[in-house]
């Protein structure tokens, strides 16, 4: 039965590669309400990567954002809706992440990203 090291040992070492993850702290001002991110520790993530047509769908707020590419990460990696990925010089926004299961295994997590 398949396992995740079965994503991590193929898919992540035939075709991974390196990006970089920032984690991203949110604060809300006061006054205004705005809601402002600001950099935490980036990190350096082995993932598979892919670019897709641009997919809507709705953040929490109600607002409709697209979805411009997609990683395929470890199940064990960490990773939070509103993290900032850094791929060639482009800048991402993980939108979502998703568990994905084969016959009851976790074998890798699905990460929605959209261009900033």
């Amino acid at each position: 039965m398949p396992t995740n090291k079965d994503f991590n040992n193929a898919a992540l070492n035939n075709l991974g590669k390196v990006v970089v993850r920032t984690p991203q702290v949110s604060s809300i001002d006061n006054d205004t309400g705005q809601e402002t991110f600001s950099d935490g520790s980036p990190e350096n993530v082995i993932v598979v990567f892919e670019n897709t047509e641009p997919t809507p769908t709705q953040d929490p707020e109600g607002r409709t954002v697209f979805i411009e590419a997609r990683m395929f990460i470890k199940s064990d990696q960490t990773m939070i809706v509103d993290d900032k990925i850094t791929r060639n010089g482009i800048d991402y926004r993980v939108l979502g992440v998703h568990v994905r299961d084969f016959a009851e295994n976790t074998m890798f997590n699905r990460v929605d990203l959209m261009r900033i």
